[in-house]
């Protein structure tokens, strides 16, 4: 749209986008005698890149000639500018925000969505497999006892993913004071989980092997906050701290005396909103948030992004009817036609204002098709004046089959391109909805272990 906007205007009026005497160097910065003009402050980097796509000036006329607007006769030429021009100021708006929104989202695609979820669980956004390392699911590896490792204030407690804390839940230890089956959900596994949790990885991989059958399912925001909701709710508040699982006394070491639990020793009763501080529990409610936000713009670009088509099919409508009045019919068997002329009281009043652009453009009724804005005449606008109707049997707009393209060189239309091996209608703006669907195996694992993470408690 902006390259057709430029392609309209007068020889002259481009040549602002060159140095004065240098027709051979580009003005690439807004020159201080438009500085405060709204339109050249908004669309001067785009006019400026479509002038220089548009040269040398053969390309002007061949951009013209895509849209069939490059053998109007001169009133006809001032309309096309002037509804191209409104076009053009709209589409540059709704662009902007769709861009504003675009800009404003912290997941753009699924697989943003499902590093985040993967960060959480795994303690690395990058996992592929479904397994852990030591060092990623607990804060600088596992401590050398079972208690120091799941057990600490908010600040050190070395839990800090879903992971670590399915395996401080869930597994039963080395010794046999231990807990059998500290998870009711699930049997116990093979493997025990050493004081030190060196073998983590391998307790780990046995333990997601009791886990029910995953299935995709869309991720929502509000499916994961419900989540959350869960995992806080059985979190046992204390005077002086806040555990998750089973404490009896002392500590989390997982024997049937003590406990099997993870619990931030700097909490009190009235703590609530500090769960929301909790590493893995933050990860969680922050990609909630960001998911809802990604969604809500998602549906106002689709929106903005139906109005900028819209503007497309009105200027090639427009396109049409202009072409279609300025071809005589072969013969005709019912022609009326009704218009109108300049009228001359607002010839007058046009007159006035020739020497003025801004006065010629405000008047309502006139357009200034001078090249500087002084010095030329201010003329009356016949597109607010003159409406012309023709019916009849006379010869219609040839218009062409995108799909009977068959050679990319014959897809030159601005109303396809070429994909593959075939031409296709052209869409103003695409937009891609994010697809909130965990689908690739890795994504089958997450959910299927957050899933777990959440029966479990």
């Amino acid at each position: 749209m902006i390259k057709l906007n430029l392609s309209l205007a007068d020889a002259t009026w481009r040549q602002q986008f060159k140095k004065q005497g240098n027709t051979l160097q580009w003005q690439d910065t807004l020159p201080d005698t438009h500085k405060n003009d709204t339109d050249f402050k908004t669309l001067w980097d785009d006019w400026l890149k479509a002038a220089k796509d548009l040269n040398p000036e053969t390309k002007v006329a061949e951009e013209a000639a895509k849209w069939h607007l490059n053998d109007l006769p001169k009133h006809k030429l001032a309309r096309a500018r002037q509804e191209i021009s409104q076009a053009t100021r709209k589409a540059k708006r709704l662009t902007d925000s769709w861009n504003l929104l675009e800009n404003s989202k912290k997941l753009k695609t699924a697989n943003d969505a499902l590093r985040r979820l993967k960060k959480a669980i795994y303690g690395d956004a990058n996992n592929s497999d479904g397994t852990i390392e030591n060092s990623k699911v607990f804060k600088e590896g596992p401590a050398s006892s079972r208690d120091a490792t799941c057990r600490g204030t908010l600040a050190a407690n070395k839990a800090t993913s879903i992971a670590a804390v399915m395996l401080c839940l869930c597994t039963k230890g080395n010794t046999a004071t231990q807990v059998a089956k500290p998870c009711t959900d699930f049997p116990s596994v093979s493997t025990e989980w050493d004081a030190n949790g060196n073998n983590g990885p391998t307790v780990f991989a046995n333990l997601i092997k009791t886990c029910p059958e995953p299935t995709a399912a869309p991720l929502h925001a509000q499916t994961i906050l419900q989540m959350v909701t869960a995992i806080k709710a059985s979190f046992t508040l204390q005077d002086t701290s806040a555990y998750l699982g089973a404490f009896e006394a002392t500590n989390c070491d997982g024997s049937n005396a003590k406990g099997v639990c993870v619990e931030y020793t700097d909490f009190t009763h009235t703590a609530t909103e500090k769960l929301d501080t909790i590493p893995w529990l933050r990860q969680l409610r922050e990609l909630a948030d960001d998911l809802a936000a990604a969604t809500s713009a998602i549906k106002q670009q689709q929106a903005i992004t139906e109005k900028l088509n819209e503007i497309k099919s009105d200027a090639q409508e427009l396109r049409a009817n202009l072409h279609q009045t300025i071809i005589e019919p072969k013969t005709s068997t019912d022609h009326t036609a009704t218009g109108s002329t300049k009228p001359s009281a607002q010839k007058q009043e046009c007159d006035l204002h020739k020497s003025n652009k801004t006065t010629c453009e405000n008047a309502g009724k006139c357009e200034w098709e001078g090249a500087t804005q002084t010095d030329d005449p201010c003329e009356v606008d016949e597109s607010k004046f003159t409406q012309k109707t023709t019916t009849g049997t006379g010869d219609e707009v040839e218009t062409q089959q995108i799909s009977n393209f068959k050679k990319n060189d014959d897809c030159k239309s601005t109303d396809c391109k070429w994909e593959g091996e075939s031409c296709k209608d052209f869409i103003f703006l695409v937009n891609k909805n994010i697809s909130l669907m965990v689908a690739s195996p890795a994504g089958l694992v997450a959910w299927q272990h957050f899933k777990v993470f959440c029966l479990i408690l």
